[in-house]
């Protein structure tokens, strides 16, 4: 009876250990087509979170589905999307079947628009619906996993932290490799380096979304030029491929109020597994140890249960710190609560269209303290002036601000940020510990000196506006005139205090550093397009003037009398 109920003991808590531990859970599979052959990078992800993963060349895939995830969705251009219920599987195999019934569909190329049907470059095409499947934070974030050839990356894990997009791989080996973004018409010229002032450690390497401003709830369709298409187009600013986002216009019928709200919970996946604070005491005893027997140091043992008798400071012994350890990862990091508020009004009617949004966006870091916050307001109006005249404008303002925590850094020592203070802090201590102090052993700033006393905040503007006219001269003969305008501005106040490794040697240091950018875009576009029966044909005809004003500014200090 004894041993019956000692099992059981035994199997209660490992069940309790399993739903402690299992935050994740590894799917893999094999994703075909109608023939029974492999499909190279199709993308598979998880419906409403943001796992995903691309197919191989055997159309093979692996995934880490979160404890909350319940189903596979299944993606690939030209074929049905599908979606496959995980259960209690570890194995989920997916065929696509091709999908005939959108080759009637509109894509938008450049200066125009032509059918899938009659498509001859590499072009990818995704709605709305598909970019929101994962409640994405951004428009870049929204593609992630969703188009074969297109890579999402993102190097810093902060909030409103820069995210990355390649088509077809890298092409220069010391440009940018973004693409360029074209957004109702007009080429937005900026990118992350651009939005993201100078650092004061210039070893950071921390970067701001430049396509923060967009919500990803605001766009209607996004296109992807991905070959020669592109450059014949817009030059060589095309060589990296092209994204044409579209936002959402009012559409006929009643109006309509739609209001959405999201929140969701980011918690840390994998702790990691260090010392406890004895076993770091006697590993550094032994490390002097060492060092005096092979190297002739005279090093007094760091833990010896002494006081010293020149300064009246008191060296505890490794038993002292017998199941008293500091867990400096759960003292950083937290369950963060994000929310996104959505409310829009949209409608039309014979003399236009009309769409109005306000979007509220609060992303908390799982580090305490960081956070970002975005608001953005934006109008669509079209208006028909007579028959044969239109104009409209897409404009839209956004501020953001965000707290950030040094995380993304190039130097491996001293001033490394946070994430290599949590992992190498000494357990023995559990309150702020000034660099240099007695021990000796201490080669970075504390943990919660990063996340209380570290300044790094960005401020953010930015207006972006698209209007045009449209005329239609004849029947199969239209002008189009485009006007648009970029405004951005961005602000990055930081300080290091004197507690800290990158503070210490000059008393403190601080900074404040800006940019501002601006762009003008006007563009001509006269368009033919006559039909005969079933054939047709299109010849367009442009002018394009662009000029943008990039201005930077950084003033530092250091030396304070205090902090």
């Amino acid at each position: 009876m004894k041993n019956t109920r000692f099992l059981t003991l035994i199997l209660f808590f490992s069940m309790l250990a399993g739903v402690a531990f299992g935050q994740t859970k590894a799917v893999v599979g094999t994703v075909r087509d109608e023939n029974n052959k492999p499909v190279e990078f199709a993308a598979v992800s998880v419906k409403n979170t943001v796992a995903a993963a691309i197919t191989n060349e055997k159309g093979e895939y692996a995934i880490d589905v979160p404890k909350d995830g319940k189903t596979l969705v299944f993606t690939y251009v030209g074929k049905e999307t599908i979606e496959e219920v995980i259960g209690n599987r570890t194995r989920v195999d997916a065929v696509l079947i091709s999908a005939v019934s959108t080759l009637d569909d509109v894509v938008i190329v450049g200066y125009g628009t032509v059918k899938k049907s009659d498509l001859t470059g590499s072009v990818a095409s995704i709605k709305s619906d598909e970019v929101l499947r994962i409640n994405p934070v951004s428009v870049e974030q929204g593609l992630q996993g969703k188009i074969a050839g297109v890579q999402v990356t993102q190097s810093d894990g902060a909030p409103g932290a820069g995210i990355n997009i390649q088509v077809r791989g890298s092409n220069t080996f010391l440009g940018s490799s973004e693409p360029l973004y074209v957004i109702d018409g007009i080429p937005y010229l900026n990118n992350n380096d651009g939005t993201t002032p100078r650092s004061l450690e210039g070893d950071e390497k921390h970067s701001q979304n430049a396509l923060s401003f967009l919500n990803p709830r605001d766009i209607e369709s996004i296109e992807v030029l991905k070959d020669a298409s592109a450059t014949a187009i817009y030059g060589s600013r095309g060589a990296n491929g092209v994204v044409l986002i579209t936002t959402k216009k009012g559409k006929k019928g009643s109006d309509k109020i739609e209001v959405s709200l999201i929140d969701n919970f980011s918690v840390v996946s994998k702790w990691m597994n260090l010392l406890d604070a004895e076993t770091f005491a006697n590993l550094f005893n032994e490390a002097a140890v060492n060092a005096n027997q092979t190297l002739g140091t005279k090093l007094d043992l760091p833990y010896r249960g002494q006081t010293n008798e020149r300064t009246g400071v008191y060296y505890p012994s490794p038993e002292e710190f017998r199941g008293k350890s500091t867990d400096w990862q759960r003292a950083v990091f937290k369950a963060a609560h994000s929310q996104n508020l959505t409310v829009s009004a949209s409608g039309a009617g014979d003399k236009g269209t009309h769409a109005f949004s306000f979007d509220y966006y609060k992303q908390n870091g799982i580090i305490l303290n960081s956070d970002y916050i975005r608001k953005t307001g934006r109008v669509n109006l079209t208006r028909n002036i007579g028959k044969r005249v239109i104009i409209g404008t897409n404009t839209s303002y956004t501020h953001s601000a965000s707290n950030s925590i040094k995380t993304g850094t190039v130097d491996i020592h001293a001033s490394s940020g946070i994430i290599r203070a949590v992992l190498t802090y000494p357990p023995t201590i559990d309150k702020p510990f000034a660099p240099g102090a007695e021990l000796g052993i201490i080669r970075t700033t504390d943990p919660l000196t990063y996340i209380n006393s570290v300044q790094n905040k960005f401020i953010s503007d930015h207006i972006f506006s698209a209007n045009y006219f449209e005329v239609e001269i004849l029947k199969q003969l239209k002008f189009r005139q485009n006007f648009g305008l970029n405004y951005s501005t961005d602000v990055r106040n930081q300080h290091y205090p004197k507690t800290t490794m990158e503070g210490r040697a000059v008393d403190g240091k601080a900074s404040q550093s800006g940019s501002t950018f601006r762009s003008l875009v006007a563009e001509s576009i006269l368009t033919y397009s006559p039909q005969w029966k079933e054939h047709s044909l299109t010849i367009v005809g442009g002018l394009t003037r662009e000029s943008s004003i990039y201005a930077s500014t950084y003033a530092a200090a250091s030396g304070f009398p205090n902090d």
